[in-house]
Formats: C-alpha cells, sequence, structure tokens
C-alpha cells in the first residue's frame, strides 16, 4: 500500500522536508548500489539526489506539479532499487 501526498495541501516548509527525505533516501540508494558494484544505478540515484537539494527552495516554493513530477520519478527509482534489493546492507563495521 503506497501512501499518496498531495503536495497542494503541505506548507513550503512540510514540502521541503518530504523533498529532502526523498533525496536522502536516494543518495543512502546510490551509496548502496556503489558498494554493490552497480555504478550507473548509483551514479543515477545520486544525480537525481544532487538536483533535488540544489533546486530544493524552487521545487518547495514553486508550482506544486514540477514538485511532483520529481518526486514522481524519484520514487520510481526508489521503487526499482527496493525491488531488488528487499534487504537493506549491514555494515559489519566495529565501531
Amino acid at each position: 500500500m503506497t501512501n499518496s501526498i498531495n503536495l497542494n495541501t503541505l506548507s513550503t516548509e512540510e514540502r521541503a522536508e518530504v523533498l529532502a527525505n526523498v533525496a536522502e533516501t536516494l543518495e543512502t540508494n546510490a551509496r548502496e548500489a556503489f558498494f554493490e558494484g552497480n555504478q550507473q544505478f548509483a551514479a543515477i540515484s545520486n544525480g537525481i539526489a544532487q538536483a533535488i537539494f540544489v533546486n530544493l527552495n524552487e521545487l518547495a516554493t514553486g508550482e506544486a506539479e514540477a514538485a511532483a513530477n520529481v518526486l514522481n520519478q524519484a520514487s520510481e527509482i526508489i521503487t526499482q532499487f527496493k525491488a531488488s534489493h528487499p534487504y537493506p546492507m549491514v555494515s559489519m563495521a566495529v565501531h
């Protein structure tokens, strides 16, 4: 079951938070993909994440439709990654 967010009902701060969370998820997925040897997926995920971070203010304050399009594209990338990697990578590092 997917949760749907109506960006028109969110404040600017809430939109920015949603976009930043999605970008952080993309960055995490990019790191995992890179360590697994999938450089192409890592580059795509990281590129979208950086584009969101660079344009965060415009996406949060601009038209909700543009932000929704970016979120839909990011969501598709995240869904593809989760489908092929159902179990998150576990760090074996000792701290």
